[in-house]
């Protein structure tokens, strides 16, 4: 038990340490002028976001009700759980499902993005979810008549700092690639 109590004491300066010493000037100079970081957080039941771009650091509370955004993705989970009934069920409502899945993903967007769209302006995010938020398809968000990954790159990272580190890493030169992919009946 006193191994584990030194250990764990031990854990806590060095995340400490780390914590403190987490260079918020490299983060920025590796997004360069075209990317924004998007870190999520969850705060007594709110959404919150941390956006980091070359020039600024801002937090912008109260981004959004976690329980709004999970009703809003059970109702998109539903939309396309609709399309598993088969071919014949999908193409007599397919019109009806596209606008009703879009109308979800358009609500998204103006919950979690639309507040940041200053921020942002039309460079390419960098996201880090928070709980329910790794269910939310970014690159699906409808933003008007475009989905968001019609106008920008989106990717995803764990952390500001794993992505920092990750930026830091050398590059290697891929000669060739594996994907897999499973065909059933839908």
């Amino acid at each position: 038990d006193v191994l584990r109590q030194n250990e764990s004491t031990k854990t806590a300066k060095t995340n400490e340490k780390f914590a403190t010493e987490f260079d918020f000037k490299n983060l920025q100079a590796s997004l360069g002028t075209n990317k924004v970081l998007l870190e999520f957080a969850k705060f007594d039941g709110r959404f919150a976001a941390f956006a980091v771009s070359d020039k600024k650091i801002i937090f912008i509370k109260d981004l959004a009700i976690e329980t709004e955004i999970v009703e809003i993705l059970e109702s998109l989970h539903f939309q396309f759980g609709a399309l598993r009934y088969g071919a014949k069920i999908r193409g007599k409502y397919a019109d009806e499902l596209k606008k009703r899945a879009d109308f979800y993903l358009g609500k998204l967007y103006e919950k979690l993005l639309a507040p940041l769209e200053n921020f942002i302006e039309n460079k390419d995010l960098i996201i880090v979810p928070a709980d329910s938020l790794h269910y939310v398809p970014f690159q699906a968000l409808k933003t008007g008549e475009k989905y968001l990954i019609e106008t920008r790159l989106i990717n995803y990272a764990p952390s500001a700092n794993v992505w920092s580190l990750l930026q830091k890493k050398p590059r290697r030169n891929m000669q060739s690639a594996l994907l897999i992919g499973f065909a059933d009946e839908r």
